[in-house]
């Protein structure tokens, strides 16, 4: 039989670690200097999105959606932009974030993402002719099915006289349900010229592409 002295200490640790864990102060309320020392947390509107201080990946954490529909990984660097932040209670969400030479893209980026929940989303091609005509884009998508999560893939490059831009884009849905999202990743390519970003899209696609795949609808 286990001692009752252990018995007693083995008690005390599981009281201790419970009552830490029923007091902890939600992210939004906890000073900032307790908090990671990164843009996610360290921006009052930002960490409001978070959803622990724990990485789910080295540099990124968990977004969850105010809609409550989603959540996804995000870059400890980005700022949200609450001037560009809409939604509509649990339907529909659009928020604009972004950094500055990300430890992938080298470069200042930003994304879009909209959020849906309608009817119409199972109609994959009315938010896929939405997207090309906000993005003027006229190309196919690549399309790729896993479990239940449809995605649709592309990318295009604007070349101005200084900038490129470089964009990677497409539409996440959860199949049999109501529930999309249109997420577009822009990089800005300044010192790159009329180049049109060609330095690292080969791995800037494939990281885009994780975080497309981070997306989890609820």
């Amino acid at each position: 039989m286990m001692p009752l002295q252990r018995i007693i200490t083995l008690s005390m640790i599981f009281t201790l670690l419970v009552s830490c864990s029923m007091f902890e102060k939600p992210i939004t309320e906890r000073d900032p200097k307790d908090l990671p020392d990164v843009m996610a947390f360290q921006d009052e509107f930002t960490r409001g999105f978070m959803t622990s201080t724990e990485e789910v990946e080295d540099g990124y954490y968990l977004f969850e959606s105010k809609t409550g529909g989603y959540t996804m990984w995000y870059p400890e660097d980005a700022r949200m932009d609450d001037m560009y932040y809409q939604r509509n209670k649990e339907y529909s969400e659009h928020i604009k974030f972004g950094g500055s030479h990300d430890k992938i893209t080298h470069n200042t980026y930003y994304v879009h993402v909209t959020y849906n929940k309608s009817k119409n989303v199972k109609k994959h091609e009315l938010y896929l002719d939405l997207l090309s005509s906000m993005s003027g884009y006229e190309g196919q998508y690549e399309k790729s099915i896993s479990d239940d999560i449809t995605i649709y893939f592309a990318q295009r490059k604007n070349v101005d006289v200084k900038t490129s831009f470089h964009t990677f884009f497409g539409f996440v849905a959860k199949d049999d349900s109501n529930q999309g999202l249109r997420y577009e990743y822009t990089i800005i390519c300044e010192e790159d010229g009329n180049n049109g970003c060609t330095d690292n899209l080969e791995e800037v696609e494939a990281h885009v592409r994780k975080l497309m795949k981070s997306i989890v609808f609820k």
